[in-house]
This record gives C-alpha cells, structure tokens and sequence, in this order.
C-alpha cells in the first residue's frame, strides 16, 4: 500500500519519527509534503496547508511506521489530528550552521562572565576606595572614639551589601526590615562623606589660589583675594555641619527613644526615693533640699528655662519622714506626666546649650518626648555634700540617696506582683492627726514575700488609696530589683541604685565652701551650688552629658558583643541581621 513507501521531503532528508507533543507555540519549518495521497491526508485552509503522514503511536496510523506534520504557522487543525511529528534531519550544512551558533553562544557566555569577574573585581575595588574615604571623613568628626567609627563603617557595610541583596531579589521581608533599621545610618555616613569631599576641594581649591597670588598681576591678586574670602566663608559653613553630623551619629546608634522596644522606659512616669545617709540631721536636712528640687522641676514639666517647658508634671508625696528640723529621713515622690506619657523634659535645652546647635527636627521630637523617668533616671546615686553646719564651725561630709525607679501602670501592677506573693496588714495610723487618725485601722504595709521589700502607707485617710499606693512603690522596687539582677546576670551592671549610703558611693559633689557642684561620672563641674540645686537644676544640666556617655558605653558594649558575619554569611541571599553574637561575649547593658 502506499502508507507503506517511506516518506522523503523534498529537500531530500529522510524523516525520523519523534513522539513529542504539540504546544500552542511550537513552530516548524514548512516542508510541504511530496506525496498527498498517503493515509494521512492533506488538510488544507485559507491560510496555510498541512500535510501529515501517521505513525505507529497515532491512532490513524494503520501499521505506519513514520509520520511527518508540515505546516507554516502551527495549524490548531493538524495538531488535532496528530499529536506526534517527524523532525528531519538537518543537512552537513544546516549542522555546520547550528554548530556555528553553538560556539557563539558559548563564546558570548564566557566573555559575560568575564566582563561579570571584571566587574566583581571593580566593584571590589571602589567599595575599597569608598570605604577608605569613609574612614577619613568619620575620623574629621569630634566625639567619636575608634570603636564607634569601626561600629559605624560596619553598619554602612552591611547596609550595602543587604540593599545588593535586595537588588538581587533576597528575601524582601527580613531584608527590608534590617535596611530600614541600618538606613540612618547609612544616610548620615553619606552626608559625612559629602562634607568631608566639599571640605578637601575647597582646601585644594584656596591652596592653589593663595599660590598663585603672588605670581598675578594687582587685579587679578584682588580677584584671587576675594576669592580665598569666599571659600574661608564656605568653609566656616561647612563646619557648622560637622559637630551636629557626630551628635546625630550617636543619636541613630542608641536612640533617646525605641518606641519599638518594650524594655523603654524613658517615656515611663517615675517614682523618687530620697534617704538620708552618712551625716545625722545634716544630711537629713539635705535630703530636704534634694526633694524640694525635685519638685520644684518637676512641676515645671522638666524646668526649661524659658518658661515653655511644656506641661507641668504632677507630683505626689507618697510618704515622708521628717526631723524636728525639718529635715527629711526618707521619701518617696511619684511624678506623672499629665498625658498618661512623657512630654517636654529639660533634656533638649541642656543638650542645645552643651553642643550650641539646634539637633535635627526628629532629636528634637524625641527628646521632648522624655517622660519623667528618662528625665530624673541619672540622679541614682548617693549625693555627697560637704558645707559647714548651722550648728557647729566645722566642714561636715553628709550623704543622700537618691532611687529612681520606673512607675508602673495599674494594670501591670498585679502581673508584677501576684497576691500570693505579697503579705497585706492594716494598722492604725500614728501621729498627728485627731482621732480619726488613732481610732481607723488606715495605715497599710504591704510585703513581697520573696524579696523581703515593703511599704508603709498612712498618709491618707483611706485605706484603699494608702494601700494602692503602697502597691505601687513595691511594684516600682520589685521591678528595679529584678532589673538589676538582670543586669548583673549579663556582667554589664552598676552597682546597687541606693546604695548603703556611705560617703564612698558617690556620683555626685556639692561643695559649698567651693560654691561648685561636680557630677563624678560625666566629669563635669559647674559652680553655683545654690541657683543649680534651689530650682533642680543640676538634673537638667547633667543628664545630657550623662546620656551621651551611656551611649559611648552602650555603643562600646555593641562592639565586644557582636562581630561582623563573615564573608559566607555576608554571601547569603536572604535573612536578616548582618551581626551574630560572639560566644563568651560581653553582653550589653547600662554600665
């Protein structure tokens, strides 16, 4: 029969049957059929003719051993009818051809890897380059220690490298995450570098004119002059930029603020322990004078000079012991900001006044937003005074100190401490008073249990408030205490916030002979003892200066704490955090 001859194209290739399926988008040659009377038939349309021939797999084949589908378009018609085809074989010149086409192909692959390693190696270079030029422009900038420089150029590192990642289609949720937390930084070294450049061009720049100076004629000496005039100007603005560039810095490496960590407080209200220590009716007499500062700034929502500090703080006694003096034994203050959250403190007039320029919009936003715990949390400690007695000749060392403690909110009070840790006894009150004092069971200790810590209440007439109260400074001194021990359970703590009140413990000085007042840790002295200490002005004076030693130490403590990835973790392709943490490494915390 003729289904049985062997089919032949015309241009003289044998065909070959290949069983593969037929998409929409496959494409053949057209290769019309010699013979058309075969089993197969012709299929023919308006646009194009299809001639095919069955095969063994197909279900029209009827013992054929080869087929063949020609078309010039890929007719949905023929694909229909046979879902098998023969490809041809390709003539010594068509495989020539395609063996040409491989080489090129294989050529170009290797001349794009080679421009690829080319630019690897460039890339390589000019973050080398960059980097170099990084380095110099931190290092012009004042205030900033080795170590932070090295924290900072890491940061600015890894922010490249996690924004090439991205680029490369990384893991846009983790990814996205650590550059938005690293963008800060990377921001600000980029302004530093473009400081730093305009500041080496205009010094190039005014070099080369005061050398041509005196090889010009009077005119143009006098255009020169000017010149130099001009860039001297440029570059006195330039500087105005460079002490707020270092400040920002520290500010973006540990933040005033971290809304997003649950363990900030600065924006907490506070509760303010006051003891006499080392000294008798001497240093029960300052401690008056300490909590009259207290208050008296704190009403002023922070004590800002001009009068627009803000909201006043409220300010509520909740329990005192004074001498026939009037001096105070011990006291415990709460100070609450009126909105339920931190508002203007004094903290942005002292910074202002310490690095004479105005911070960025968003310092300023954030350090107005310091509640009253981030405002008084640097006076813990023991305040040493040395002035002579009303009644007596003689100098006299006495000492105060001072707790400050977050105010917990109500609803946290009862998570801090469960009842069955805490032993709850009501008493009658005593001393001044009347009879409703000495006859109502008012007064009201409440213990924790397993830390031994109290609270005696009577300073209202009700037993709920003093009992409420008593409470909340229980919870406040729990809380300080567990902080604490967490602290020195990570080996980055300080020692004790009361202290045992000995002269030794002191972080602060207030000399009266010397008319000076020196906070030991930040090493800063001012003189005044009575216009500072009279309104609670040294807590405005020194917190500043206390903030931006505890970034330094919180920032050094970054860098014994975590280390950079090295380069097959720098190589992945997704994840967050460039920074893993070193083992037997410091950790961080308040020193």
């Amino acid at each position: 029969m003729m289904a049985s001859l062997p089919f032949v194209s015309r241009i003289g290739a044998p065909t070959v049957s290949v069983a593969r399926p037929l998409s929409a988008t496959t494409s053949f040659p057209w290769i019309p059929s010699r013979r058309r009377g075969c089993l197969g038939g012709v299929h023919r349309n308006r646009r194009n003719t299809c001639s095919w021939a069955p095969a063994v797999d197909c279900p029209r084949a009827r013992g054929s051993t080869t087929t063949m589908v020609s078309f010039r378009d890929g007719s949905d018609t023929a694909i229909r009818k046979c879902r098998s085809y023969t490809r041809p074989l390709l003539t010594q010149q068509q495989q020539q051809k395609q063996q040409q086409q491989q080489q090129q192909e294989t050529h170009s692959h290797k001349s794009s890897l080679r421009n690829l390693s080319t630019l690897a190696e460039s890339t390589e270079q000019d973050d080398d380059q960059r980097a170099s030029f990084t380095l110099r422009a931190l290092q012009s900038l004042p205030n900033l220690s080795p170590r932070i420089i090295a924290r900072i150029r890491s940061m600015k590192a890894r922010h490249d490298h996690v924004l090439r990642l991205l680029q490369d289609g990384g893991d846009q949720a983790s990814l996205g995450k650590e550059l938005s937390s690293l963008s800060s930084v990377s921001g600000l070294c980029d302004e530093v570098q473009r400081v730093y450049d305009e500041r080496v061009a205009l010094s190039e720049l005014m070099q080369e004119t005061k050398e041509s100076i005196t090889k010009e004629n009077d005119a143009d000496q006098q255009s020169s002059i000017e010149l130099v005039h001009e860039i001297e100007e440029e570059l006195s603005q330039l500087d105005k930029q460079i002490e707020p560039l270092s400040v920002k810095l520290l500010h973006s490496l540990v933040p005033i603020l971290n809304p997003d960590d649950a363990a900030d407080l600065t924006s907490a209200d506070a509760v303010i322990d006051i003891r006499a220590g080392t000294g008798g009716d001497e240093a029960a007499l300052f401690a008056a004078e300490i909590m009259a500062g207290y208050e008296t700034i704190a009403k002023a929502g922070g004590g800002a000079e001009d009068g627009a500090g803000g909201k006043a703080w409220d300010v509520e006694i909740l329990s005192v012991s004074r001498t026939d003096l009037g001096g105070v034994k011990e006291a415990s203050l709460a100070v609450s900001s009126r909105s339920g959250g931190g508002n203007h403190g004094g903290g942005y007039d002292a910074f202002d006044s310490i690095h004479n320029n105005d911070p960025e919009p968003q310092t300023r936003q954030l350090l107005q937003q310091l509640g009253p715990y981030g405002f008084f949390q640097y006076e813990s400690g023991v305040h040493r005074v040395q002035r002579v007695p009303v009644n007596d000749n003689k100098l006299q060392t006495s000492a105060v100190s001072v707790a400050v403690l977050p105010s917990m909110p109500d609803s946290q009070v009862t998570a801090t401490l469960p009842p069955a840790q805490l032993r709850i006894e009501t008493m009658r009150a005593s001393g001044a008073g009347g009879q409703h004092v000495n006859t109502t069971e008012s007064a009201v200790r409440v213990t924790h249990i397993p830390t031994g810590i109290m609270a005696y209440m009577q300073e209202e007439r009700s037993q709920h408030k003093n009992k409420a109260k008593a409470l909340k400074l229980v919870a406040a001194r729990v809380y300080q205490l567990r902080k604490e021990q967490a602290l020195k359970d990570r080996s980055a703590t300080r020692s004790s916030l009361m202290g045992g009140g000995d002269r030794s413990e002191r972080i602060r000085t207030y000399n009266f002979p010397q008319d000076r007042i020196t906070d030991h840790r930040c090493k800063v002295s001012v003189t005044g003892v009575q216009a500072w200490l009279g309104g609670g002005g040294m807590v405005r004076k020194f917190g500043p200066h206390l903030y931006q030693m505890e970034r330094e130490e919180r920032v050094v403590a970054l860098e014994e704490e975590d280390v950079v990835d090295d380069e097959d973790e720098l190589d992945r392709s997704g994840g967050g955090g460039g920074y893993k943490k070193q083992k037997g490494g410091k950790g961080s915390g308040k020193r």
